[in-house]
């Protein structure tokens, strides 16, 4: 049975700090890391709701920090990380 450990990132330097360590121990006990970002589309504080952003560039932008932080746990601990972007 493998192991993973969830790591919830907003890309905060708390975050990161958080991550390193896991990372860290998941290298010790031999498991993979679950990096997961959830983020929300902005709106205005209105009586009429309505999203301030492009959608699918909002999605794209994040994807591509969760990948470039994945990418860095990989590099420097030599361990298996997949990542999760969701909505919510």
């Amino acid at each position: 049975m493998s192991k993973t450990i969830l790591v919830p990132t907003d890309f905060s330097q708390t975050a990161i700090n958080a991550a390193n360590y896991a990372a860290n121990f998941a290298k010790e006990i031999n498991a993979r890391l679950l990096l997961l970002h959830v983020y929300h589309l902005p709106t205005f504080a209105n009586d009429v709701k309505s999203v301030i952003t492009d959608p699918d560039r909002f999605a794209k932008e994040n994807d591509e920090r969760l990948r470039n932080e994945s990418k860095r746990l990989v590099e420097e601990y030599g361990i298996d990380v997949k990542y999760r972007l969701k909505i919510g």
